[in-house]
């Protein structure tokens, strides 16, 4: 049975559907775009106020750097809101700063970006203590509240893990399964659901998302760490993944990664490696990719410009130049390893 569309948002028809490259949450060496956080203590109202003000500012300005570096899809950052979910900040912040959401969604409308939201390790629905559950609907409660601030619809997702195993995956399946019926419709609208690279597959998220009619995202270096049939490639899983989207839900969306050499097993390399990526493209259904590298933002310009028909790499050396020595203060192996991927102009 299909889902019947509940939020307030309809999806935006586009004249044209293309792959998007998008990258998580923060940019590197890209000035004045550091989100600020405080603690608990100083969380008065006017700290708070104050903290919302400048991190809808920076949202503001890392998406006039999307747009100028022609990147079209992008998570933000859970923590633009501090304590979003929490009762110590009570604020209306959707109303405070009506005219800062709605001046940030024109751009995002007006430059076709897709936007998501990924809540943390602790937003776990299938816990079986009932009050971290009844936190995790909360946080899911503040995702949907931002994306709806931003005049987002239902393609903006919301991605979580299932959570944990407690011992006895089965029981936690059901308890997942039980606790998904708590949800409000807007944020059903929103949810997708990913494979873990420990304790859920992509077999197990699939049998839920069927029983639940749950979108998933699917997870390349996740299924290589957790697999569920080795026999199987990525593009095979892709393809069983898609049938879990519906034309609301937008373009299917995957994470993808690549490990990092010499790192603990499930580690993010520093950089995409393209000639990998390349192969990667080859073999899989046309889809959105949500990179999680990171050098963040240079991967996507790197990933962006290899699917570009003109393989311009004149962009990326541009926004090299730009910040090559504020990335040589802070971090000279970066710097390095950047200034040798772009020696390879393939």
């Amino acid at each position: 049975m299909k889902r019947k569309s509940m939020g307030i948002y309809e999806p935006i028809l586009e004249k044209e559907i293309f792959m998007k490259i998008g990258y998580a949450c923060l940019t590197k060496g890209v000035y004045h775009t550091r989100f600020k956080t405080i603690t608990l203590k100083n969380a008065s109202e006017e700290n708070l106020l104050q903290i919302i003000e400048h991190n809808l500012d920076t949202l503001d300005r890392i998406i006039d750097y999307n747009i100028k570096m022609n990147i079209k899809m992008f998570r933000l950052s859970s923590d633009i809101i501090p304590f979003g979910s929490s009762p110590v900040n009570e604020i209306l912040w959707e109303e405070v700063f009506k005219d800062k959401f709605e001046t940030i969604s024109e751009k995002i409308n007006n430059n076709n970006i897709r936007i998501s939201m990924h809540p943390g390790q602790y937003t776990v629905l299938n816990s079986p203590r009932e009050n971290v559950v009844e936190r995790a609907i909360e946080d899911l409660e503040y995702h949907n509240r931002f994306l709806y601030a931003l005049g987002r619809d239902r393609t903006s997702k919301i991605i979580i893990h299932i959570g944990g195993v407690y011992g006895d995956k089965k029981s936690a399946i059901e308890r997942f399964e039980e606790n998904y019926k708590l949800l409000s419709e807007g944020i059903k609208d929103r949810l997708i659901i990913e494979n873990d690279d420990k304790s859920y597959n992509i077999g197990d998220v699939l049998g839920i998302a069927t029983r639940k009619d749950i979108p998933v995202v699917y997870d390349n270096l996740h299924n290589a760490l957790n697999p569920f049939d080795e026999s199987k490639d990525d593009k095979y899983f892709i393809n069983l993944v898609n049938k879990t989207w519906q034309s609301y839900d937008g373009l299917q969306k995957i994470h993808y990664s690549q490990s990092a050499n010499g790192k603990k097993s499930g580690s993010h390399s520093q950089t995409i490696d393209l000639k990998v990526f390349k192969d990667f493209l080859k073999d899989i259904p046309h889809v959105d990719i949500m990179l999680e590298v990171k050098d963040k933002n240079l991967s996507a310009i790197k990933a962006n410009n290899l699917i570009n028909p003109k393989r311009d790499i004149k962009a990326l050396e541009e926004e090299w130049a730009r910040y090559k020595y504020n990335i040589l203060e802070h971090d000279p192996n970066v710097y390095r390893e950047v200034r040798n991927l772009l020696k390879d102009k393939a």
